[in-house]
Formats: structure tokens, sequence, C-alpha cells
């Protein structure tokens, strides 16, 4: 079942925590997802981690790739 295909924030927050991990920050990702729930968006971008700094910064926004995967996988 698609995720914002539920029309209702409160199960899909519920999926959210099922399968996703949430507010962890790690060296290796190199992508970062914003969902929101009431607007019902989707966005993924590129993120830049800077070793020295420790800190992460926002990049390029992807989301035309998961757009794409959706497609794939209809």
């Amino acid at each position: 079942m698609p995720l914002l295909s539920l029309d209702n924030s409160e199960q899909e927050l519920e999926m959210l925590k099922e399968h996703c991990t949430m507010d962890e920050r790690r060296t290796n990702a190199n992508y970062r997802y914003l969902i929101d729930l009431t607007t019902k968006e989707v966005k993924f971008f590129e993120e830049h981690y800077s070793y020295t700094k420790d800190t992460f910064r926002k990049g390029k926004d992807i989301t035309e790739r998961y757009d794409e995967y959706l497609k794939t996988i209809s």
C-alpha cells in the first residue's frame, strides 16, 4: 500500500515509524527525504556531509528519481 494513499496522517506516520529510520544522522547517507503528510508531498534531496565541520547540507532536488521509480513499480 503506497504511503500517501491511506488518507489518514496518523496511520501514515505509524507506517513511516515502522518502516523508516527517522531523525537519524548517518555520514554514509547520500540523500534525505522530506515527507509532508498534510500536503501529501514527498521530496528527495542530495545530502552533503562535511567531516571537518560535522554538518549536513541539503543539495540538489532529486525527487524526479523517486517519481521515476514509482512509475516502474506501478
